[in-house]
């Protein structure tokens, strides 16, 4: 009985030293760090990838040239290029001259041109390192049904390189998606052109609508960002983890050098009236042990219900909480022996 209370008082001595003397610094170490550190683990996931809203969107109009010529513009995309590979005097010229002749009325400012091959796209459209170009996008012909091969309409709309990312981008909430700005206008162009050839007062494609979806649902790009993470947690990030509890290392291993330098630990083991020399120094250790841990295990809980909330959603919220207890337990006991090592806290 008489080393519990001489334990008990010494953790009572330790709590007034680290909460009233310097409430900043255990405040900080002990809870707000610990707990940030948890909430940021659990969003750094979103970090790693690009903003964006998977579903299925509500049917819209499709742009207008005019529209997506002047978001291109913006965007310092201004040249249009009517790829024919060669084939002219035909259907395809016939095309190209009404395309060339729908882009300059919605938008004057747009270049249109006109090159017989697909290899001098990248003379005209200059890529940069990203993928990047000053160009809007370019329409490639390969067959009509009386050119080329195949009997039938073949052609190709090729925008810039960096767009490739885009379907990791989409978001189904706006309508400015690069395939809703720079492919689906001039495919309906095209293809009302084509269908006017033969029958100039038809338009088919009049009132045609566009509904934007992603092969994924919100709540399935989600967990699909979740695995990615687990596994780069499984790879390589899971040693970050242990920094919602490592700071009771630090912390407690100053304050244990900072009393064997003032002599307050020989001090205490001196006056302590015990039966046996060992008695004093097991009531000193277990006080620095208790009281420490004890003032960080809110951290330590509420750090792993973050993380299980925000990372670990499939895991007993229980297996976390206790994992992390007795983590930071053991690097209680650790920082007690690395003490052992140090005369002074500097």
């Amino acid at each position: 009985m008489a080393l519990l209370k001489q334990t008990w008082t010494l953790m009572g001595k330790n709590w007034r030293s680290i909460l009233l003397r310097h409430p900043t610094i255990t405040v900080l170490m002990a809870l707000i760090v610990p707990v940030f550190l948890g909430a940021f683990f659990s969003f750094a996931r979103n970090l790693f990838v690009p903003p964006a809203d998977f579903g299925i969107a509500t049917p819209s109009a499709i742009r207008s040239l005019g529209d997506a010529y002047e978001v291109g513009k913006s965007a310092g995309r201004d040249k249009v290029l009517l790829v024919n590979n060669g084939f002219t005097g035909g259907d395809i010229e016939r095309v190209f001259d009404q395309l060339a002749t729908a882009t300059t009325n919605a938008n004057s400012d747009i270049q249109v041109i006109r090159i017989d091959s697909e290899s001098d796209i990248p003379r005209y459209c200059r890529s940069t390192l990203r993928g990047v170009t000053t160009c809007f996008n370019a329409v490639v012909m390969r067959s009509s049904p009386n050119e080329g091969s195949g009997g039938l309409w073949n052609y190709t709309i090729r925008t810039d390189a960096d767009f490739a990312r885009s379907s990791v981008r989409f978001s189904v909430k706006n309508t400015k998606n690069p395939s809703q700005v720079y492919m689906i206008p001039t495919q309906r162009a095209v293809d009302q052109i084509i269908a006017k050839l033969k029958t100039p007062e038809a338009d088919p494609l009049a009132n045609t609508r566009e509904l934007a979806f992603t092969s994924l649902t919100e709540p399935e790009r989600q967990q699909y960002i979740r695995e990615i993470y687990c596994q780069a947690i499984i790879n390589f990030m899971g040693v970050t983890f242990i920094a919602t509890i490592l700071w009771v290392t630090y912390h407690l291993t100053g304050f244990i050098a900072t009393e064997r330098e003032n002599g307050i630990a020989n001090l205490i083991d001196a006056m302590m009236p015990v039966k046996h020399q060992w008695m004093s120094q097991a009531a000193r250790i277990i006080s620095h042990h208790l009281s420490f841990s004890i003032v960080y295990i809110p951290a330590w809980v509420i750090s792993a219900a973050i993380l299980r909330a925000g990372v670990f959603t499939h895991t007993n919220p229980g297996v976390l909480i206790i994992f992390n207890i007795l983590a930071g337990l053991a690097l209680s006991s650790f920082s007690i022996l690395f003490a052992s090592l140090f005369k002074k806290a500097n």
